[in-house]
């Protein structure tokens, strides 16, 4: 069975992926920056930077929500493997349901979150004076990207055999 188009979304999910990681880190950083700014001048400088824990809290939001979707391509979260075990031979049924429930998921954040967002575009953070839509921003982009990643992973599901490992056939 040629599985060209499987090898195709092999490469776009390993390159959001990338950018995830990559962006998770340079979020990381700023926090690390951010927060020892902070403690650097409350206690050498007894002066504290007003926008530092603003700021670092929005980044901690978006690692959670923008970066939890990695969670989603590794299958690391809450997965049901017990139900697996007790219900041999019917995998594929039960990891597509799963891939399923995951696509949901992040598309009731998407929705919600776009609300949420859009709500954030006419209020303003007080210590940063950043529109809020720059924080609850992370909830809609979080769900797309869980969306994506558990839809390849429905479609991997679906097409292969149940005892193969979708990540053989991407590589």
């Amino acid at each position: 069975m040629k599985l060209n188009w499987l090898h195709t979304i092999g490469k776009v999910e390993k390159l959001m992926v990338q950018l995830t990681i990559n962006v998770c880190i340079l979020m990381t950083l700023l926090i690390i920056i951010f927060v020892g700014g902070q403690v650097f001048a409350r206690y050498v400088l007894n002066k504290g930077i007003p926008w530092s824990e603003e700021i670092s809290v929005a980044l901690m939001i978006w690692m959670g929500l923008y970066g939890g979707s990695i969670l989603f391509y590794e299958k690391s979260n809450i997965y049901v493997e017990f139900v697996i075990k007790k219900f041999k031979g019917h995998r594929k049924v039960i990891t597509c349901f799963y891939d399923l429930l995951g696509v949901t998921y992040g598309l009731i954040l998407l929705i919600t979150g776009y609300n949420l967002a859009s709500w954030g575009l006419n209020s303003v953070a007080p210590a940063s004076g950043i529109p809020r839509l720059y924080f609850y921003g992370a909830v809609p982009i979080g769900g797309l990207f869980i969306s994506i990643f558990s839809f390849f992973h429905f479609l991997r599901d679906l097409v292969l055999p149940e005892n193969d490992e979708y990540n053989e056939v991407t590589k």
